[in-house]
């Protein structure tokens, strides 16, 4: 389904804070209207290697250089083999999203922002450098930026270097530096000088013969110091929608970063994180305010956590104070080492889905991933969750991630 974004919406807040006037655009929820939401949905939910979605948008992102779909869609075939019609579908969903682009870039330019940004993580990205492309094309006057989880590290020193209409390219955790970024942009133009530029972000001035110096990437240490994320536009955005009726939202919240379990022991697998592994949560009182916040601005109790490992010191603080608020619905990740009584405290608080990273059903390929648990331990988990929940959310979040 179409969902409202953390990222955005803890930004957005960030900016409105330090009295810079921002706003966020769900366009996802525009294209599934565009192009049905069973179609929307057979891309958002596809395996994560194939690249469906970035393939979708690599023409209104790179025209002519981008691949022709030939050997491409003959590969996916297989993967897609209950889709009617599927080769068809999919090369119209790439023409579709050229046109889309254009629309939503020329709705955009329409409100004469001075400054342009994309959040982009795991297959947004070629979305977003032809949003930022087009935008670039129709007024060469906003000033474009990009930054997420895709921008980390290499990745975002590439971006910067092969898309010339991105100006800002932004590495690392930007809630701090990005009201800051932003007053000194609208002051001074694109051109900051290097000394201006905060560490981890990318800026024209580099394009020119000036060297990035080493600097560690963005960071934020205090979570508690964060806003409670805006939603607004999100559900403004849906209230308008022909699909509202048909979309379940739910509130994305998050109440830690980094892997307390990957600081020890990065597993052998992972790729989150980047240089971000530092496991840093906020504190439970700040978490029941804001779920509680959250739920009594939008009249919804369904709740996504986005981290990436459940807090274990919850189990004693911010799980009983959420099963005082009661009727939440949520969701979290955590780890499959859970005690019954663990699991026990985690239905009476409502979280009623959880992904437990159950990789592998084999003790040596557990151990080679670094997983810190067993066999016993995973078949454990879904013995309880199977009487303390409904099976099928174990079974949708094992599915869903190949786990």
């Amino acid at each position: 389904m179409p969902r409202a974004s953390i990222a955005l919406g803890t930004l957005i807040a960030c900016l409105r804070a330090e009295g810079v006037d921002a706003g966020g655009v769900y366009p996802n929820i525009r294209f599934a209207e565009r192009i049905g939401l069973a179609a929307y949905e057979r891309v958002n939910h596809s395996d994560i290697t194939l690249q469906v979605g970035e393939w979708t948008f690599a023409e209104a992102a790179f025209r002519d250089a981008a691949p022709p779909g030939g050997e491409y869609i003959e590969t996916l075939a297989p993967y897609f083999s209950g889709w009617p019609g599927f080769a068809t579908e999919i090369r119209e969903l790439r023409a579709e999203a050229v046109r889309f682009i254009d629309e939503i870039a020329s709705n955009i330019v329409a409100g004469k922002p001075r400054i342009v940004g994309c959040s982009s993580v795991f297959q947004q990205q070629c979305a977003s450098l032809a949003l930022l492309r087009r935008i670039r094309e129709l007024d060469p006057d906003i000033i474009t930026m990009l930054g997420g989880a895709n921008c980390e590290g290499a990745m975002g020193a590439v971006a910067h270097e092969r898309y010339p209409w991105v100006d800002f390219v932004v590495s690392g955790e930007a809630d701090h530096l990005l009201p800051g970024l932003c007053h000194l942009i609208l002051d001074q133009g694109r051109d900051l000088p290097a000394p201006h530029v905060p560490a981890g972000v990318y800026a024209p001035v580099f394009r020119r013969g000036v060297t990035r110096s080493a600097e560690a990437r963005a960071i934020v240490q205090d979570l508690d110091t964060l806003p409670i994320p805006s939603f607004d536009d999100y559900f403004a955005e849906l209230e308008s929608s022909s699909l509202c009726s048909r979309i379940i939202p739910c509130i994305p919240f998050e109440s830690s970063r980094g892997c307390w379990w990957g600081q020890k022991h990065h597993c052998t697998f992972c790729g989150l994180n980047g240089a971000g592994m530092a496991f840093r949560s906020k504190s439970q009182p700040r978490v029941v305010e804001e779920i509680a916040a959250l739920r009594d601005r939008h009249g919804i109790s369904r709740f996504m956590g986005v981290d990436n490992i459940l807090d274990n010191r919850y189990f004693s603080t911010a799980i009983p104070a959420l099963t005082d608020l009661g009727g939440l619905s949520v969701f979290y990740e955590t780890k499959a080492n859970l005690s019954r009584a663990q699991v026990q405290q985690l239905a009476d608080a409502g979280v009623c889905w959880i992904q437990p990273g159950i990789e592998a059903l084999h003790d040596d390929l557990l151990a080679l991933l670094k997983k810190g648990t067993s066999v016993c331990m995973n078949v454990q988990l879904l013995t309880v969750g199977a009487h303390l929940w409904d099976l099928g959310h174990l079974e949708s979040s094992l599915r869903r991630t190949g786990r």
